[in-house]
């Protein structure tokens, strides 16, 4: 039976038996056995050793005598002693096994994670952690015990309790919430009534808080307790605090600075950017009126995107708004939703996670895993429980920052490297909380914004919407110029300065302060006068690039080394990793990190995070390490990352990677990109998979062709070829290179093709029309089911099977894969087969099945399976299944007629593609939307969108389906009365199909032809045939719907003449066939044809 101890050690003694107390034991010696039991539990203690613990003046024989009878007292106070104690003649032992709950270990456990979280820099988690230690320290260790071993347990618990109590006030200070500061600070006094710098520390706080009455109280409290208990009055430094508190003076917050005095404000007043400026603040007023929304500022590097976002950033901070920050950094290193998880850990929205609801928590802790650890009791995320519903993570995400229930900016430098999955949540976010006080501020470089940059299509988006305010910054102009200039030099400088500086410049805010405070620092050598007859090349002018190397060259050596330090890791850090990574003393690379502060080399992003000024500063830093000094420094960077990620290793597993790359660690960077790849995958953040699956891809090639690197190689390589479907779908040329590579490697490896590959290589070949392969792939995954008997293998075959024979118009045989396929599938497997198959094949084989049955005239039943399918594709959440279903959906609507339901699913398709660049779908959807511009509209726009779609689709040589299109598309033609050019249309695009094997749909283009023909008064005898031949293929596929069609285009053409009564009979037959399905138009127009 499972027994719960629960017991307290700290303050008041209390033991607790499965939640009941228990008071036997009630002596001083008995507690103190029991708690150093407890203590050193899971450990045999030897007799003599615990006998002369106890009894160190005793000789060893009474010792041990007094020890034999104090252990039993326990037995009998104890009630079934044996569950809980292992005693044998020789040692001692509480058994580890026993649920137990003890206050010191919960207490020093708390304190651990946070000295952890200190180390990372994450402040909000070191509060958390401490607030926790705290609040389970109710008093002293075992009170009134004066053992040497519980007076030193004693004092080092009161040692910590103590840092636990002045970090809870630092972190409430940097959260601004002054009024729990104050709290733990009354603490921290009542813990230690003579340590001076806690009064100090509520004179701020009081003040901050607007109380100067009770921080004037505050240094009075002091006075008084330092005369009376030490015979002292307070030092120079907290009488100069109390002098400012009379002058009325305020006093800062040591949030302002880190512990190297870097500041957080903006070190020059903004200059110019009047325009701008006044824009930034209509956008906030515009959020804060309840309308969120997106402002972007786009300029060069160095224009002053930055600087004005953060005019912004610490005007409203000084007004009490809500506001978070935060950067995104170039590719290497990067984890998806990295910036979403730093503004939720920010201490402004951190505190708002405790609002939601544990199934909104569980879902973020998919992203931070942490908050497992802070509520353990969270149910599983979807993603645990095998749906991969992205939604779901987006909202709950949404839910946190909503939470916060005042305005909020949410700032995001760099924005141009975001990851994609960061951006498409900002994008939900929008959607979720439209009338949400809510602005996110995000700068962009110009430079880097390309035509197919993700932010392109979200921006224009947004901007249709009313969401999205864009300003742009160019060069100042010569005043501004003159005014920044100033400003750095501390003096008016000559019209002939300002003009060369200008004209050297072209007015770049970076280049103008970098180029003033490198001719300030060093005129003999650079002076303004040298910057003549500058020629602007590349991102960073190579004069320019002079003044940063110049400005580099002004720190002592110590200095300099540790900014290159710094420049390795690539990204923000704390003090505690500078201090690992040079080997130096913490006091000692504070003074070099104060030196590198003032230099304007580095600046406190955040919290004990640092940073340097600008990014390309880093680059030049960074330029200046020899290779081998950048080896050694990447490798101690990844050993420290290691040591303080140790519990969370994935989050910075990419970062690990390239470390590792450039520490030439090939074969420990290939593991890392992999392991990245695969924590990226887990998230749906493909793209970012793809490229770190690619980058071990690269590695892996330069390692010896050994077996272990070609098991790593397919590994990696079959996780690439899923990620690739589900970005880009099975016709990227990608794929093909991919999955024929995974096959040569299993050759290679003398073992058979893997499953994920032979089903790749088969939709792969499918795609291009070539079903007859497609088909023998579909066989070898067959036999690789009969082999393992894998039930996921077993769906894929079927399935493969099904469509293939589909597109050969092999109508009944696809319906019978398509059906065993739904009836073996297992949802509980869908994670699998969406992980190594990149869809779930039920929502796809239930859309597929529908069209197989609305060919063999099941109408109704086909449509009921369509609607099936789309409502589970939506449901899945997952993008690549979803296209597929909505797109091919909108295809069955056509042959069933309802364009209703078609308008549907091409619309729902079009917002997912938007999110998720669909090509190979995308293609097929907007020729169904030209089709219906034409059919409802008359709109000739439609038919250009049509060939566009068409052609493209040529090109990329995808030319599974088009038959159908092409059918379409003649017919888009015939709808406006140009019959003519529908024919045209057909006899230049039919032989460029010829390649492909796709049947399902030859009949109908007969047919089409054969109706066109008519229209334009060619032979009846002629269009006779091809209706004729139509008939004959429908027949051989079993398709009565489009036998039907073929025969009622037969029982038209000859009406009238000696041939209607044969043709009239030949329709009634295959219309008896029908039991469903008369409300449809292709059913209606036989009707109404056979009732004339």
């Amino acid at each position: 039976m499972s027994v719960c101890l629960k017991v307290q050690l700290l303050g008041e003694f209390q033991l607790l038996l499965d939640g009941s107390p228990h008071a036997a034991i009630d002596t001083v010696r008995l507690r103190s056995l029991l708690a150093y039991l407890l203590l050193k539990r899971g450990t045999p203690l030897p007799r003599a050793r615990l006998a002369y613990q106890f009894w160190p003046d005793s000789t060893e024989k009474q010792a041990l005598t007094n020890f034999r009878h104090l252990l039993h007292e326990l037995r009998k106070a104890l009630p079934d002693a044996d569950r809980f104690i292992e005693a044998n003649t020789k040692t001692i032992e509480w058994k580890s096994d026993v649920e137990l709950e003890l206050d010191v270990e919960g207490f020093e456990e708390a304190v651990c994670l946070a000295r952890l979280a200190c180390k990372r820099g994450d402040v909000v988690m070191t509060g958390f952690q401490f607030e926790k230690a705290v609040e389970l320290y109710r008093g002293e260790f075992l009170p009134g015990h004066y053992d040497d071993w519980s007076v030193e347990t004693r004092e080092n618990l009161r040692l910590q309790y103590g840092e636990a109590l002045q970090t809870a006030v630092a972190c409430h200070e940097t959260k601004r919430a002054y009024g729990d500061a104050i709290r733990f600070c009354q603490m921290l006094r009542q813990f230690e009534p003579t340590r001076e710098k806690t009064y100090c520390s509520l004179m701020r706080l009081y003040s901050l808080s607007g109380d100067r009455a009770k921080a004037l109280q505050a240094y009075r409290n002091c006075e008084t307790v330092l005369r009376k208990e030490l015979d002292v009055t307070p030092s120079d430094r907290t009488n100069e605090l109390y002098r400012k508190l009379l002058r009325e003076e305020p006093l800062e917050s040591v949030a302002k600075t880190g512990g190297s005095g870097v500041s957080s404000e903006p070190e020059l007043p903004l200059q110019g950017r009047h325009v701008e400026w006044q824009q930034l603040k209509d956008a906030w007023e515009h959020a804060v009126s309840g309308r969120a929304g997106l402002v972007v500022l786009i300029g060069e590097a160095g224009i002053g995107k930055s600087r004005l976002a953060e005019e912004l950033f610490v005007s409203l901070s000084r007004q009490g708004v809500a506001t978070c920050r935060t950067r995104s950094y170039a590719a290497e290193g990067r984890l998806a939703y990295a910036p979403v998880c730093q503004w939720l850990r920010s201490p402004v929205l951190y505190p708002a996670l405790a609002k939601l609801e544990p199934v909104w928590l569980a879902e973020i802790a998919r992203v931070m895993p942490e908050l497992r650890g802070v509520y353990p009791n969270l149910p599983a995320s979807s993603m645990e429980q095998g749906n991969w519903q992205r939604h779901l993570l987006f909202e709950a995400l949404s839910r946190a920052v909503v939470a916060k229930e005042e305005p909020v900016m949410l700032l995001l430098d760099d924005m141009q490297w975001t990851d994609q999955e960061s951006l498409e949540w900002l994008r939900f976010l929008l959607r979720f909380a439209p009338q949400g006080r809510l602005l996110i501020t995000g700068t962009i470089r110009e430079e880097e914004l390309t035509q197919d940059h993700p932010l392109r299509r979200m921006m224009q988006e947004l901007s249709r919407e009313g969401q999205l305010s864009e300003i742009r910054l160019g060069p100042l102009s010569s005043e501004e110029t003159a005014l920044i200039a100033s400003g750095v030099a501390g003096h008016d400088l000559s019209d002939r300065e300002i003009s060369r500086l200008y004209e050297t410049t072209e007015g770049n805010p970076l280049f103008v302060v970098e180029s003033v405070r490198a001719g300030l620092r060093n005129r003999s050598e650079t002076s303004l006068d040298s910057y003549e007859g500058l020629e602007l090349s590349g991102t960073l002018p190579p004069k320019v690039h002079a003044v940063f190397t110049t400005r580099l060259a002004q720190l002592s050596s110590e200095a300099l080394e540790l900014s290159r330090i710094a420049a390795v890791f690539g990204r923000a850090f704390t003090i505690e990793m500078l201090v690992d990574v040079s080997g130096k003393l913490e006091d000692e690379a504070i003074g070099l990190l104060d030196e590198l502060w003032e230099k304007r080399i580095l600046r406190e992003q955040e919290a004990g995070m640092y940073d340097f000024t600008h990014d390309k500063l880093r680059e030049v830093t960074y330029e200046q390490i020899s290779t081998p000094k950048r080896r050694l420094l990447h490798r101690k960077s990844s050993d420290v990352l290691e040591s303080f990620f140790a519990d969370d290793l994935e989050a910075v597993m990419a970062q690990l990677a390239s470390h590792y790359e450039e520490a030439g660690q090939t074969t420990k960077a290939v593991d890392a990109y992999h392991r990245a790849g695969m924590v990226a995958k887990e998230l749906h953040a493909t793209r970012e998979a793809i490229r770190l699956f690619e980058k071990a891809m690269g590695l892996l090639a330069k390692l010896p062709s050994a077996s272990d690197r070609l098991e790593k190689e397919l590994e990696v390589c079959t996780a690439l070829g899923v990620c690739h479907v589900a970005e880009h779908g099975y016709q990227a040329p990608g794929v093909q290179r991919v999955y024929e590579r995974s096959q040569e490697l299993c050759s290679l490896l003398n073992r058979p093709t893997s499953a994920p590959v032979l089903r790749g290589l088969a939709l792969y070949n499918l795609v291009y029309g070539k079903l007859e392969e497609t088909i023998e792939l579909a066989e070898q995954l067959a036999m690789s089911f009969d082999e393992s008997q894998d039930e996921v293998l077993y769906v894929e075959s079927e399935y493969v099977f099904g469509v293939a024979t589909f597109w050969l118009g092999r109508f009944a045989e696809s319906r019978e894969h398509l059906e065993r396929s739904i009836a073996r599938y297992d949802s509980s497997l869908s994670r699998i087969h969406i992980s190594q198959y990149a869809q779930d094949p039920k929502a796809i084989c239930l859309c597929r099945l529908g069209w197989s049955c609305v060919m063999q005239g099941e109408l109704e039943r086909g449509a009921k399976y369509l609607k099936e399918s789309i409502e589970l594709g939506l449901s899945l959440d997952h993008p690549h299944t979803e296209g597929y279903v909505l797109s091919f959906s909108a295809q069955v609507c056509l042959d069933l007629g309802d364009l209703e339901l078609m308008k549907q699913c091409v619309g729902k398709f079009k917002s997912l593609s938007d999110e998720h660049q669909l090509l190979f779908w995308e293609t097929r959807c907007e020729m169904m939307r030209g089709y219906l511009q034409v059919l409802e509209e008359g709109d000739r726009a439609g038919l250009t969108r049509m060939r566009d779609n068409f052609e493209l689709c040529l090109e990329w040589q995808h030319t599974i389906s088009l038959s159908s299109f092409l059918v379409f598309f003649a017919r888009a033609y015939q709808a406006i009365g140009e019959s003519e050019q529908g024919i045209q249309i057909m006899d230049t695009y039919e032989k460029t199909l010829e390649g492909s094997e796709e049947r399902f749909y030859t009949a109908e283009l007969l047919r089409a032809r054969g109706d066109l023909l008519l229209d334009c008064g060619r032979s009846k005898e002629g269009v006779g045939k091809l209706y004729e031949e139509a008939v004959a293929i429908t027949r051989e596929q079993g398709s009565v719907l489009q036998e039907l069609r073929a025969r009622l285009g037969l029982a038209k053409l000859w009406k009238g003449t000696d041939r209607e009564a044969e043709s009239r009979k030949e329709l009634e037959a295959v219309f008896a066939r029908f039991s469903e399905g008369f409300e449809r138009p292709d059913l209606q127009a036989v009707s109404r044809f056979l009732a004339e």
